[in-house]
């Protein structure tokens, strides 16, 4: 009990600074020294023993949802993953494998999707997973707005016996079979019990190997394994996830080992690597930073050359040194090419051009410089003062607005807001990216229809048509077309893809990721 309660004060400590109102790090008096997967603390002499079967993780921001289909922020996703489970698992290669379904066969023109069940799954309440509660599932998500675009070519699924469940489409869809894995299955009648709380509160309804014993978003979140897991009891027995979002104090703890894992700054990278305390590993990430402009404002940003204009005013390199410490690729696209299905290059591309941003500018009727409202951003408060200098440069002038990821995410779904700097996680294929443009999605950020200039129709058209495309060459040929039409109207400002730094505790068997990780192939040596 005395170690335990140590251990919770330790971290509460580093929570108190990570959501109070300090900036920087102030030290600390602790002493500590890391003995696996928690951290021993001194107590009045006393010496905690280790434990190999937890896990400390943080999250850098609050969270908004634990219900997978209505989550749209990748904090949420990445704890989701441990707990719930597609038909399907796609891997950040895009690597397609059986999950709940052992099998799947296609009809011959696309349409039919028919999924063997696995029938060794059971649900964290200890119901075993049925037909039922597929169909169910996706009927669920095909009424979420989260999930429109993972959902928008299914007419109906159908029970066809307690093995099987087909899913019927209205048109072939190629990017579905991705998407899958997207869609989780849940436990009706879990869900159905917590009502109106489910996704606010601790609940049973997920299959995968982790399940929720303690949930606030604001500090602290707690997973337990799940004993009857159909792939075997996992070797770590239980998650701690600490929300902190000052990246310097989750440094702290890592360095106190509090923390056992942690994605590490650039600027701190150097110092982490060569202390040999570590593993280390660093992997590019495919997620682009980007700045979005706002196309549906009757001000500047509705004017396609002040869009262009300001592709042209930023340094990307620039940014790149600024934000992580030269660790990260300039973005051309906001698709990683040759990754992911369809994200193809093109001959379009914005090379830092300060003097073609002022042409433009007078072009668009302000020779004299141009105000463009806000920048607003969460996690990118030094990219967006970076780019800010950068604009004014070419006279370019705006104002910057840092808040919570979860608090502004909902006018920018409204297209309340000038512009964004944020992430763009994309999922697998080009078609995510209609997640981002196509006007009949509710969440949609873009909201080409209030803009005369960009044909909305015709987006939603192109990403219509090559989806259905079942060939993947003239697939791929449609994605350039829809890339360069999305390229000249300017909306998305493609700005880097950063290599990403991670370290870990050395008794600690990881990986580096891009977005997704599963803990249930983590273990303790």
């Amino acid at each position: 009990m005395k170690r335990n309660l140590s251990i919770l004060l330790v971290v509460m400590m580093v929570l108190g600074l990570a959501l109070g109102c300090a900036q920087t790090a102030t030290g600390s008096e602790q002493t500590t020294e890391s003995t696996g997967s928690e951290t021993a603390v001194s107590v009045e002499g006393e010496a905690a023993e280790p434990a190999n079967d937890v896990l400390n993780l943080t999250l850098n921001t609050v969270g908004n949802s634990m219900d997978p289909h209505n989550s749209g922020l990748l904090i949420d996703l990445q704890v989701e993953y441990q707990m719930y489970e597609g038909l399907l698992n796609c891997d950040e290669d895009a690597k397609i494998s059986g999950r709940l379904a052992e099998s799947y066969t296609v009809s011959e023109d696309g349409t039919t999707y028919s999924f063997k069940l696995r029938q060794d799954v059971f649900f964290h309440n200890g119901e075993k997973m049925t037909a039922d509660d597929v169909v169910w599932s996706y009927n669920r998500a095909m009424g979420c707005a989260q999930m429109a675009t993972y959902v928008a070519a299914i007419d109906h699924v159908e029970k066809i016996d307690e093995d099987t469940v087909n899913i019927v489409l209205k048109y072939p869809y190629a990017p579905f079979v991705y998407y899958c894995s997207m869609i989780k299955i849940l436990s009706q009648k879990a869900v159905e019990e917590a009502g109106d709380l489910y996704g606010t509160i601790a609940c049973p309804a997920g299959t995968g190997p982790y399940m929720m014993e303690e949930y606030d978003p604001n500090t602290k979140i707690v997973l337990k394994a799940f004993d009857n897991y159909y792939r075997g009891v996992p070797q770590i027995k239980t998650i701690n996830y600490y929300v902190i979002t000052d990246a310097s104090i989750a440094l702290i703890a890592f360095e106190n080992g509090d923390l056992d894992l942690a994605s590490i700054p650039t600027a701190n990278w150097t110092e982490i690597e060569e202390s040999g305390l570590y593993t280390t590993d660093v992997i590019a990430s495919t997620s682009t930073i980007y700045l979005a402009l706002n196309v549906g404002q009757d001000g500047p940003l509705g004017n396609k050359l002040v869009r262009q204009a300001i592709q042209y005013a930023i340094d990307k390199e620039s940014l790149i040194l600024i934000a992580l410490d030269g660790m990260g690729v300039s973005a051309e696209h906001m698709n990683t090419v040759g990754r992911f299905d369809g994200a193809v290059e093109t001959d379009w591309n914005y090379e830092y051009n300060p003097e073609k941003a002022k042409e433009l500018l007078t072009q668009a009727g302000y020779p004299d410089g141009v105000y463009i409202g806000s920048i607003e951003s969460a996690k990118y408060k030094v990219v967006a003062e970076a780019l800010q200098a950068q604009l004014a440069q070419v006279g370019i002038t705006c104002d910057l607005e840092i808040g919570e990821t979860s608090t502004l995410v909902v006018d920018w779904r409204a297209g309340n807001y000038d512009m964004i700097c944020n992430i763009y996680p994309v999922v697998f294929t080009y078609d995510f990216y209609r997640k981002y443009n196509d006007y009949t999605i509710e969440t949609v950020f873009m909201k080409y229809d209030h803009n005369t200039e960009t044909d909305e129709v015709y987006i939603k058209e192109m990403f219509d048509e090559a989806a259905a495309e079942l060939d993947d060459s003239k697939r791929a040929a449609l994605y350039k077309e829809l890339e360069e039409y999305l390229m000249d109207a300017a909306a998305w400002v493609p700005l880097y893809n950063a290599e990403l730094p991670y370290a870990w505790n050395s008794d600690l068997n990881a990986y580096a990721y891009v977005q997704y990780y599963e803990v249930f192939d983590w273990s303790w040596k």
